[in-house]
This record gives structure tokens, sequence and C-alpha cells, in this order.
């Protein structure tokens, strides 16, 4: 884990809602799932921002917010992470399943998204949130076919709200099945 200054060079639309472009020092390295806290360097404030990192090119991190917030062009943020564990996938499995309801479940999804098409993995997410801009070899589906990409899939990754594991338990609804589950909370 790194702490790291940024400033905010561009405001973009993700086709799944507001996205950051924030110029760094250097480059950093991340894992799809893993996440940074961030501060407003004027303002200080107490509880850090959540970003979601989506792309990292040349000294320039692409974020998802998980809040909204006043953004402005200029401004600097400090950056700690990336935090959490990410993703670790079996390399064996072949057809992933990622599950993310809501647009703020789905969106930080698409890094591994990305990074399983490009290793040649066939990848399904189950979503009804509104995303746009895809990759054509992304398969999406809606929320009501959850089970049957569980049982087509080698492997499950999920992002999730804490308080809505019962609801997703029940709909898997025969838990026999022996497969690999990754959790984003």
């Amino acid at each position: 884990m790194v702490k790291i200054q940024g400033t905010l060079l561009e405001i973009f639309e993700t086709g799944a809602g507001t996205g950051l472009k924030i110029g760094l020092e250097h480059s950093l390295n991340f894992l799809p799932g893993q996440y940074f806290h961030a501060v407003d360097v004027p303002q200080n404030e107490i509880l850090p921002q959540i970003f979601y990192p989506l792309a990292m090119r040349i000294q320039t991190l692409s974020v998802f917010p998980l809040r909204a917030g006043k953004w402005l062009v200029g401004q600097e943020f400090s950056l700690r992470g990336p935090l959490g564990n990410g993703f670790h996938l079996p390399l064996s499995a072949a057809r992933i399943g990622l599950i993310g309801f809501g647009q703020s479940q789905a969106v930080p999804l698409l890094p591994l998204a990305h990074t399983l098409l490009a290793a040649g993995k066939e990848v399904a997410l189950v979503s009804d949130a509104p995303l746009q801009g895809l990759p054509m070899a992304l398969e999406l589906l809606p929320a009501d076919q959850m089970k049957e990409v569980a049982l087509w899939a080698d492997t499950l990754a999920i992002c999730t709200r804490r308080e809505d594991i019962p609801e997703l338990l029940n709909r898997f609804g025969d838990r026999s099945s022996r497969k690999t589950i990754e959790v984003l909370l």
C-alpha cells in the first residue's frame, strides 16, 4: 500500500456513472477488486471517498467513485492504496460468472471482466444496472438469470452489499455445488 498525491485531470461518463481521471506522480499496480481511499487535500475530509480503479495508463488512474461528489478539474487528492485483497480466481476456470446487481456493485467488476476477457476466458455479467460501452465479448444478463449463470460458470465473482447477502443466498437456490466463489463487499 502506498500514499500518493493526485490531481483530477478529467471527469468522464463511464456508461455506468461518473468516472474520474487522476494524474499521479508515478504509475500504480492494483488487482481487480481492490480500491483506494481518497481524501480531497484542501478539504482534508474526515471520511475518505472510495475509488474503484478502472484502468491505469502511464501515470493516469481512471477510477469510479463509490459516492457522488462535487468534482472539479484541478482538484487535488491524497490516495491511499490499493486496499483489499482483490480477486484471485482459479487459473483453470474457463467460464466466469460476475454478479453485481446494482450499478455500484457492477462497476467494480468491470476491470475483472476486462482482465478475464484479455486472458481468453468466457465471461457473463449478471446485472440490472444501466451499463453502456461494454466489450462485445462480455455477455450481459439480467438478475433473474443468476441461477443459470451460476450453473454455467466454473467460478463466480460477486460484488454485493453486506445487507444483501441473505437475498443473494436465497437466489442461488440449490447450494450443493462446490464452486469457487469470491465476494467483494
